[in-house]
Order: structure tokens, then sequence, then C-alpha cells
């Protein structure tokens, strides 16, 4: 398999975590199969043996004992990637962080190194999480709530968005209620920018599908202006 090592680590990385628990459900499915679409160069044979081995925890756990340990450049991107994978389904388990711990080990990590990057990472999902309800709520609601036939766009953008149950269960209904341009802009505005980006376009599904869309997307772009996002950028979104 002459894929990529750092893309190997990847795939085994968060296919490990995703069958930790026993249960490989739709969204992890589909969070593998997304890294593996985004693979280049994957094709043919390879891609089928990719396939299988994603599908497979015993495959999984060959190639990690004999795949060479990444460089310590890689090792965060890696068990970040990992970190997000245990939380699709909106429960990051015992067996799934176990999983990030034994990974960390086999490429070296020590356990303080993981923990206060765990720690960093939590706080950087719940406030992106929470920026991403924001925006949403005021793009769809403009300052009202967000109507009836709305707010199954707004559940399935929060889904979609990695994080405790509890707290999407929370922001699910935060996104509904009235969101004012000020106090979406000043939550974004929180976020470095790239995040701030990636944040706004996870509206972008849910003003294809609002009641008005075009008022939607102005909502959007103006919020895009707001907090220093590029707004052509944005609006090449919706091309």
């Amino acid at each position: 398999m002459p894929l990529d090592p750092v893309k190997q680590w990847t795939l085994i990385c968060s296919g490990l975590v995703a069958h930790a628990d026993g249960v490989l459900d739709g969204s992890e499915c589909e969070r593998l199969m997304g890294l593996l679409e985004s693979s280049e160069g994957v094709d043919g044979d390879e891609y089928g043996a990719w396939i299988s081995a994603i599908g497979s925890p015993a495959r999984l756990e060959e190639l990690l004992e004999v795949l060479e340990p990444p460089t310590a450049e890689h090792h965060r991107e890696l068990l970040e990637g990992a970190w997000v994978m245990a939380i699709v389904d909106g429960v990051r388990t015992p067996q799934e962080s176990a999983m990030i711990e034994r990974l960390a080990d086999r490429m070296g990590v020590e356990p303080m190194q993981l923990d206060y990057w765990r720690e960093a990472w939590g706080v950087a999902e719940r406030e992106f999480a929470t920026a991403v309800a924001m925006a949403l709520g005021h793009v769809l609601g403009g300052g009202a709530l967000v109507l009836e036939r709305d707010r199954a766009a707004v559940r399935d953008t929060m889904w979609a968005t990695p994080c405790e149950q509890a707290l999407r269960d929370h922001l699910v209904a935060r996104a509904m209620a009235p969101t004012s341009r000020d106090d979406a802009a000043r939550e974004l505005s929180g976020l470095a920018r790239s995040r701030r980006m990636a944040a706004l376009q996870r509206s972008v599904d849910a003003v294809g599908r609002a009641a008005d869309p075009e008022a939607a997307k102005a909502r959007l772009i103006d919020l895009a202006w707001a907090t220093s996002v590029n707004t052509d950028a944005v609006g090449r979104w919706f091309r």
C-alpha cells in the first residue's frame, strides 16, 4: 500500500478509534470514507485494500504493528484526528479514550503531553461548536426565532459538528433562539480566522434549505464581513 505514511497513520488511528467501542456507526463510517476519499493517489487495488482495512479492526492492528512511527511533527495532528473521530457520534467512550492513549504511546508521546493536548482540544471543540450554533441562529433567524420549517437544518448542522451530545443538545436549542448579528460576531471573533471561516461555512447547507435562502445568504455574507472573513470567498461557497 504505497499511500503516504502520514495518510496511512491517519486512517489507522481513526479506524482503530472508530472500532474501539465495538460499534461502527454511520457517522463514523462516513468520516472514515471521507478520509479515504481525500487521500490523493488512492485507486484500484489500493483503494479496495484500504476499504477492507478500515472495516477490519484486526487488519488495522496488523498495520499498526508494522508501520514505522510517524515523525514528531505529525503526532499532534494525527492524535487530534483520532480525538475528533471519537466524538462524531456524540459520545466519547472510555474505550475510545484508551485507544487514543495507546496510539500516543505507540508514537512515543508522553502521557502528560497527551493530557495537555486533550484539554486544549476539548476547549477548542466547545468554542467552535458554540460559534457554529450562534452563526447558524443568526443566519436562519435574523434576530428572531428560527422558523419551524428551518429547524431540521439546525439539527442536521449541529449533528455534523463534533462535540459531546449534551453540549450539542444545548446548542441546538440555542441556535433556534433569537440571535443578533453582534452576538454571533462576538462568538466567532474568539476563533482563529481559519476556524472562523470553517464555522461560517457550516451554515451553507442550511442556507440552501432555508425558507428564504436569499435573505439567509445575505446574513451569512454580512456576518462574514463583520468578523473579517473574506466575503468573496464566502460568495464562492454558493457557486
